[in-house]
């Protein structure tokens, strides 16, 4: 009796009870919202302390790439901040730094529910959902959506006070809604939140002859970008200071593998640096060719965007935090694995997604064991998490390279499960 009951629940078409569907779904939002709580609970919420300073700096004609300018946090070095970016901060200057986290972790929730909310429906994922009769497959969508909220790079965003989730659901809106003037904005807003999110992704869709937009859309990144001579300040000395800065945390500063790699993607880890070059260099030109080989199509397979998104990670300086869209990505093709019983990749996606949702801590964990091997320390690079004080290998930036190659094998020898037009006169999304 009870192996026929499993069995039935197997089908992902069973109609489940209203009450316990909805009774699930409030326990896990009320879980996922615990457990923000708790990891709010005396963190400093940095990086937004970090643009919240710098914005003040910025709006009172200071430099804000020089410490004694910085008011809120003891700074050894100043952070790096793209001077475009205090436009975004301004409206919250004006309140105590306490209820601008509050306001700004509020507002990221909010964001990250309507990420996942829309990303599902543009993907497709949630044609067949039905409210009022949800079944088994209802079920696991509900289950992926918890997975995303409580995986590590969001949570990493939440607690760092980071802005991913919104440059992401920006990046997701202006992919897909239809307004031209719209998808402008929200194109040249993610860009001015982490203009290296769209190194490829920017040259792809405008060898996809979508030129006026990216024309126009870079136009508006520079307003962004001296938006500072409105309080006064040197543009041409501004991003002099911010040049240096930015060299001098990627040679020999925080954003190394030495001095802190425990949560970077990019490639940079081995000790022999020529390795390094190579591995950047020949994903680079399978870039290249993917974004020619695709010139042709107006629009985005799942396993391109998968593919050139990861690209972009191991190209330049990136973290966790940063791949809130790979996440959806990778939930969306286990999704559709499933659906066409494809057992070996739904298997395979899986994996990357348990790696990616596990408490961080965790993966600290092991890669404190990985680091203690004999002569690891000799081939990669090794670094105190400052947290634990403890050594630790780049374990996650190790599997994110598996799963780019694993995007490449999709983008070569699989079919696009999902494909997402350009055009405005077709559908948003086909599968």
């Amino acid at each position: 009796m009870i192996s026929i009951n499993i069995k039935k629940y197997l089908n992902l078409n069973t109609v489940i009870n209203r009450k316990v569907f909805y009774v699930l779904l409030f326990c896990l939002l009320a879980l996922t919202i615990f457990r923000i709580a708790i990891t709010r609970k005396d963190n400093p919420m940095i990086d937004f302390v970090c643009h919240f300073d710098s914005s003040a700096a910025i709006c009172n004609n200071l430099n804000p790439f020089d410490s004694k300018n910085l008011k809120n946090f003891e700074w050894d070095c100043p952070p790096i901040v793209f001077p475009g970016t205090f436009l975004f901060f301004t409206p919250l200057l004006p309140l105590d730094l306490e209820l601008a986290k509050l306001i700004h972790l509020s507002l990221n929730i909010i964001a990250a529910c309507c990420l996942v909310y829309l990303f599902f429906k543009k993907a497709r994922i949630l044609d067949d959902f039905d409210y009022r009769k949800p079944d088994v497959k209802a079920l696991l969508i509900l289950f992926m959506a918890f997975i995303f909220l409580n995986s590590t790079p969001v949570m990493m965003s939440f607690r760092l006070g980071q802005n991913t989730v919104f440059l992401t659901l920006c990046l997701v809106l202006c992919l897909f809604c239809k307004n031209k003037w719209a998808r402008i904005i929200l194109f040249s807003v993610t860009a001015v939140s982490k203009y290296t999110m769209l190194t490829l992704l920017a040259p792809a869709l405008f060898l996809k002859k979508n030129y006026l937009f990216c024309i126009v859309s870079f136009m508006v990144f520079i307003l962004f970008a001296i938006s500072p001579v409105i309080c006064g300040h040197n543009i041409v000395n501004l991003y002099h200071n911010y040049a240096e800065l930015v060299q001098k945390y990627i040679s020999t500063g925080f954003n190394t593998y030495a001095e802190s790699g425990y949560s970077m993607l990019n490639i940079g880890y081995f000790k022999l640096n020529i390795i390094n070059i190579l591995g950047k260099l020949l994903f680079g030109l399978l870039a290249v060719y993917i974004i020619f080989r695709d010139r042709r199509q107006n629009s985005f397979g799942i396993n391109f965007l998968l593919s050139i998104m990861c690209i972009t990670m191991l190209l330049s300086y990136h973290r966790l935090h940063d791949i809130h869209l790979i996440m959806l990505l990778i939930l969306a093709e286990f999704y559709f694995f499933l659906l066409n019983r494809d057992k070996v990749n739904m298997l395979i996606s899986a994996a990357f997604i348990i790696f990616f949702a596990v408490p961080f801590s965790l993966v600290l964990s092991f890669s404190h064991l990985i680091a203690k091997l004999p002569h690891i320390g000799d081939f990669f690079y090794t670094c105190n998490y400052y947290l634990q004080n403890r050594d630790v290998f780049p374990l996650s930036a190790v599997v994110f390279l598996f799963l780019t190659i694993y995007s490449l094998y999709l983008y070569f020898f699989k079919k696009e499960n999902v494909v997402f037009e350009l055009n405005e006169n077709k559908p948003d999304g086909k599968t």
